[in-house]
């Protein structure tokens, strides 16, 4: 797996489908036919994923809609893309083409 830092670049695997249910997303790898159920945060998350952006920016942008503090926040982003990463949902976008 590619080293995560604050400064990767992260996107949507474009193969994944997904439907809003509620605050809720349901996603499905038409690959695999696995079905993932994403939570509220998780949920947004995947919608700022709908284009490429930092860690850092999901995290400023979790920390402005949610009362959580900046550790705990950092340290959630960084397990949901890891799992998502795992899971083939989200891309690591290489800066350097």
């Amino acid at each position: 797996m590619t080293d995560l830092d604050q400064s990767t670049r992260i996107s949507r695997a474009p193969a994944m489908i997904d439907a809003d249910d509620g605050d809720e997303v349901l996603m499905l790898d038409p690959d695999t036919g696995r079905h993932i159920r994403l939570n509220p945060v998780a949920a947004e998350i995947w919608h700022l994923a709908a284009a490429p952006l930092t860690i850092a920016e999901v995290i400023a942008a979790l920390l402005e809609m949610f009362d959580v503090e900046a550790e705990v926040c950092e340290r959630e982003v960084f397990a949901f893309v890891r799992a998502a990463w795992d899971a083939g949902a989200i891309v690591v976008v290489d800066d350097t083409r």
